[in-house]
């Protein structure tokens, strides 16, 4: 028989883990917003551009100032999205042991063939299985962290690029 208190823990973590698709979800429709205003500013930048020899030199630059912003922005959702790293060198391994059977891809790297997959899944206990769900819950703070970070970056460079194209917009209107 599982101990309730064991049983309840377990029931809470896996909520917490189920509860962070959510926020997972809500954090890529704001990096998915983030490049859609990218969008908007690369094209007000290159409008800017266009206007060429009738406009001012400053709104020149502050249109390629706006266009360099963006991209930075745009760079640092991709990473975000992207995945261009592993994550798990995110996590000291002495800090965070594999939460097997939470995390497939590490339980695919452990296990390396479907018998030994079978045995770690035979193995299973309401003790191991809390205790790796602990580890996967502690696994997507640091990442929901890490993730959550990279998007206030690229939106303070998104900020820049906004403030940038309005500053180009006003020199050149000013020049006419």
């Amino acid at each position: 028989m599982v101990d309730p208190s064991i049983a309840y823990q377990l029931e809470i973590v896996r909520w917490h883990i189920s509860r962070s698709d959510a926020q997972r979800a809500g954090l890529w429709t704001r990096a998915a917003a983030v490049l859609s205003a990218n969008t908007l500013v690369i094209a007000g930048a290159a409008l800017m551009l266009t206007l060429g020899a009738r406009s001012s030199s400053g709104s020149l630059i502050a249109a390629l100032a706006a266009l360099a912003f963006v991209l930075v922005s745009t760079f640092e959702v991709m990473r975000l999205i992207a995945a261009a790293r592993d994550w798990s060198k995110s996590f000291p391994a002495a800090d965070s042991p594999v939460p097997l059977i939470f995390c497939l891809s590490d339980t695919a790297k452990v296990s390396e063939t479907f018998s030994n997959f079978r045995e770690i899944i035979a193995g299973r206990t309401p003790e191991k299985e809390l205790y790796a769900g602990i580890s996967e819950l502690w696994r997507i703070s640091i990442l929901h962290r890490n993730r959550t970070y990279q998007l206030r970056r690229a939106a303070r460079w998104l900020i820049l690029s906004i403030a940038s194209l309005v500053i180009s917009g006003a020199l050149a209107v000013l020049v006419l």
